[in-house]
């Protein structure tokens, strides 16, 4: 593939992932909202009112949930339990869910419908990394209540910050120049190749070209399989079953 090719693929990509349109329709009517605290790490009745008050607010798009676990009986990792956590409140319908794993470390969000069009596995990771400290000191109201006010500001239109995007492109621009340099460099040496054939062919003097040693760094992006909730099954409280897949991501703390 030439260059010239490579640089139309990338266009295209970038144009279509800037026109892609939300699949689902906004609920007409506003959606549940479910707290499940039980690792009771909201402290008091007042925590426990200001974030269902959070909540209420992003019920307009879908169902809300709060969920926070402890225990080891129960699926495997994180992003199993959310997912089926997820199916048993909502089955597929449209909602946002926000798990505090304390057992792994970890936070969550879980979407699906015409929130999870809005929020993908990208803004479910861009949300966590801007709220996980506060779970790591120990705020798990504050982090949740901030999770769910950024994604009511992604679904009214709003930005929030993208750290690690901002990362990944940059990382990724410098693979894209890893990339050009090898493909002009080896163009080049099959130029100097063809160059000194013709100077030994007409038995001047002696001409070496050393080999340039070129090293591709090579980033590895461990990726979360989809699964649906068929392969879920034996968690606590009934979780398992179901036609649910991942939409979200998450960030240890």
């Amino acid at each position: 593939m030439t260059m010239r090719k490579i640089l139309i693929l990338l266009c295209l990509l970038t144009v279509f992932s800037m026109t892609a349109c939300t699949k689902h329709e906004k609920p007409t009517e506003p959606g549940k909202i479910i707290i499940d605290d039980t690792a009771k790490l909201l402290r008091d009745s007042d925590e426990l009112y200001k974030l269902s008050m959070t909540m209420e607010k992003l019920a307009q798009y879908g169902n809300v949930g709060f969920c926070t676990v402890e225990d080891r009986y129960r699926l495997k990792s994180t992003e199993d339990y959310a997912v089926s956590a997820y199916y048993m409140y909502f089955g597929t319908e449209s909602g946002i869910l926000f798990l505090i794993d304390m057992e792994y470390g970890e936070i969550y969000i879980e979407t699906d419908g015409y929130i999870g069009d809005f929020i993908g596995p990208g803004k479910a990771r861009a949300i966590t990394d801007n709220v996980y400290k506060l779970a790591t000191n120990g705020k798990y109201y504050e982090c949740a209540d901030k999770a769910f006010n950024q994604a009511l500001t992604v679904l009214e239109g709003g930005r929030i910050s993208q750290k690690m995007k901002y990362y990944s492109n940059a990382a990724f621009a410098v693979l894209l120049g890893f990339l050009l340099n090898f493909m002009f460099l080896r163009r080049l040496n099959r130029k100097q190749a063809a160059t000194a054939e013709e100077l030994r062919k007409a038995n001047r003097s002696k001409c070496e070209f050393n080999n340039r040693d070129i090293t591709i760094v090579k980033r590895e992006v461990v990726r979360h399989s989809s699964s649906s909730g068929g392969h879920h099954g034996g968690g606590r409280g009934g979780f398992g079953g179901g036609g649910h897949i991942s939409h979200g991501g998450g960030h240890r703390f």
